[in-house]
């Protein structure tokens, strides 16, 4: 982590969630408890400053769409559809 820590900080906002898209199939690899050692960290560091920007909440909800169902934390959504005209 120190190696990448300066480039990280050069990186511009925009780039942030892609970065941490890239960091999804990696962080698979976790043992479940080392998976629920980082969901809890990330939520303490979110909540440090107690209050919630746009970003750590992007941040968490991605994490854990992509994430909690690899580590059987909950099920992947499965899609319902009722009929067969056209979704908007």
């Amino acid at each position: 982590m120190s190696r990448l820590l300066p480039d990280l900080q050069r990186l511009e906002p925009a780039h942030f969630l892609p970065v941490i898209s890239m960091a999804i199939g990696p962080l698979r690899q976790l043992s479940a408890q080392q998976y629920r050692v980082f969901r809890d960290n990330v939520v303490q560091l979110i909540h440090a400053d107690r209050k919630v920007d746009l970003f750590e909440y992007a941040l968490h909800r991605m994490l854990l769409r992509h994430l909690d169902p690899a580590f059987g934390e909950r099920k992947e959504p499965v899609a319902q559809y009722y009929a067969l005209h056209r979704l908007d």
